[in-house]
């Protein structure tokens, strides 16, 4: 009704009803007109019925159009979200598109990845090794200056003992005491042969000699044996004048070590010093004890030789019996 009473329906007749209605009133009363004005009234009445149809028609029309107006709102809606589904449809192609290009590079990443994991386990266990050999090496130094210290500790001693192995080798002191000992070694031992009856022999020790291609001397214990004919050498003398030297310088030995000790040699004891001479030899033998016997408060004399029990004036014998020795002193 509203839009009807606003002009929006039946425009068309109601312009006419408002001409008509102007024409009605600037027109004077006519009874024919009236009555011609009442038929077309009358004439008019279904259009009443037709507006009303209108309205209703109008109403539904404007509904209509209203849900046509909203169905094309929601049609464009439609197309647009359309539209927006086409171009998502085509931004999420491209994304895929792109996606495939990030996975690619994503498989790359993670492959550069697990080859750094791995270069970074390997480091890492090469670092624990390097700081284990480093530690090791640090253990290994300061074992090393604690060996350098007792390397030189030992090195100190060393040279000690080795300035000792020195003075106590034949070189240091032994020399010494030889060089000391071996002047008195000879007069000793020249004393002794001086009082063998006939002797003519002398000892001399030398404790340096040249050596061989002359270039120094070198330590040595040489006996030098002369006569009055010269120097020999030891092997070119008889077995008595050998046994009379080998017996001086043996008791000259004796004689000299009891002295260094302190002590006074008492007792010579000389055991089976015969076996290899003759008769002249033995006696020779026995001249050249009893020119020590002064030297000594007894002299033993242990020989199998029969001959030679008579030649001194105490004799001790010993019997080997079945049920054992037996001894007698004569």
């Amino acid at each position: 009704t509203a839009r009807l009473e606003s002009g929006q329906i039946a425009a068309t007749e109601r312009a006419e009803l408002i001409a008509l209605d102007k024409t009605l009133t600037a027109t004077p009363f006519d009874e024919t007109r009236y009555r011609a004005v009442q038929d077309r009234i009358q004439l008019l009445s279904p259009v009443e019925a037709e507006v009303g149809k209108l309205l209703v028609a109008g109403a539904a029309l404007a509904a209509d159009l209203e849900q046509i107006e909203m169905i094309d709102t929601t049609r464009r809606e439609r197309d647009i979200s359309r539209e927006q589904k086409a171009l998502q449809d085509v931004s999420l192609s491209q994304n895929i598109e792109a996606l495939g290009k990030v996975r690619e590079e994503y498989d790359l990443l993670a492959a550069e990845l697990n080859r750094i994991e791995r270069i970074r386990a390997e480091t890492q266990e090469q670092f624990g090794a390097a700081r284990q050999r480093v530690e090791d090496l640090l253990t290994q130094a300061e074992e090393r200056e604690m060996m350098a210290a007792e390397r030189q500790r030992v090195a100190e001693q060393k040279a000690i003992y080795d300035e000792l192995v020195l003075a106590f080798g034949k070189r240091g002191i032994q020399a010494m005491i030889i060089e000391n000992v071996v002047p008195e070694l000879e007069d000793e031992a020249n004393r002794i042969l001086d009082k063998m009856p006939g002797n003519t022999m002398h000892v001399e020790f030398r404790t340096q000699r040249q050596t061989a291609r002359g270039e120094g001397t070198i330590e040595t214990l040489d006996i030098i044996i002369g006569d009055e004919v010269g120097h020999r050498a030891y092997e070119l003398y008889s077995g008595v004048e050998a046994f009379r030297l080998n017996f001086a310088i043996r008791v000259a030995l004796s004689m000299l070590l009891a002295r260094r000790a302190g002590a006074r040699l008492q007792t010579l004891v000389i055991d089976e010093g015969f076996g290899t001479q003759d008769a002249h030899g033995r006696d020779g033998l026995i001249e050249a004890i009893r020119a020590i016997e002064p030297d000594f408060q007894m002299i033993l004399v242990i020989t199998h030789i029969a001959e030679l029990k008579e030649m001194f004036p105490t004799r001790i014998d010993v019997v080997k019996e079945l049920d054992g020795s037996r001894v007698f002193v004569n």
